[in-house]
């Protein structure tokens, strides 16, 4: 699918090369892989956007929530997206000029253990406080660090957690959950 993606983007877009590489997130030698990867074949990187998610939008409460998916949530989250900006600084640093772009959550400035998204919006506030840092500690090199926080889109992902909540607690509580997104919305509605 990869392979048939990039020929289609170098047959659609101007001269140039489309290179890929599979990663786990959650596996830190995966990561380590792909940034040994992307200095090896490009020389480095000028552009990092740490673009993940761990699907664990589960409608747990935090006591339900197993150490496994913890970890694999912060490892996903944090951790990935850090090992990632520490490979690719140092060509920015020598370049004098790089941009980092982390995806976050409007659920790090709001979120609860009665949503089931404590932890996870606790993992999207730690990766913005990581975000202001760096961009305080690498900003006189010519490099911006930037969190964009994205609103609730309704995935497969966000069907299939209503869909458990629906299971267990209950269609009240199933629309109690999505109703605590749209409630977030300025439009009043799901992207």
């Amino acid at each position: 699918e990869l392979k048939r993606a990039a020929e289609q983007l170098m047959a659609e877009g101007p001269a140039g090369e489309v290179v890929f590489h599979t990663v786990d997130l959650g596996d830190r030698k995966s990561v380590s892989a792909l940034a040994d990867h992307a200095i090896k074949t490009l020389g480095g990187v000028d552009i990092f956007i740490g673009n993940a998610v761990f699907d664990v939008l589960t409608g747990a409460a935090i006591e339900q929530i197993t150490d496994d998916v913890v970890d694999k949530l912060h490892q996903v989250n944090i951790g990935a997206n850090v090992s990632l900006m520490r490979a690719f600084l140092p060509r920015m640093r020598k370049n004098k000029w790089g941009r980092i772009i982390f995806s976050s959550s409007t659920t790090s400035l709001r979120s609860s253990a009665n949503d089931g998204m404590g932890i996870y919006g606790g993992s999207k506030s730690a990766l913005n406080a990581i975000a202001r840092a760096a961009a305080t500690e690498v900003g006189h090199d010519g490099i911006t660090v930037n969190t964009i926080l994205l609103g609730v889109f309704k995935t497969q992902m966000l069907v299939d957690t209503y869909n458990v909540i629906d299971k267990a607690q209950g269609t009240a509580a199933a629309k109690a959950f999505m109703d605590s997104f749209t409630s977030m919305s300025a439009l009043g509605r799901l992207a």
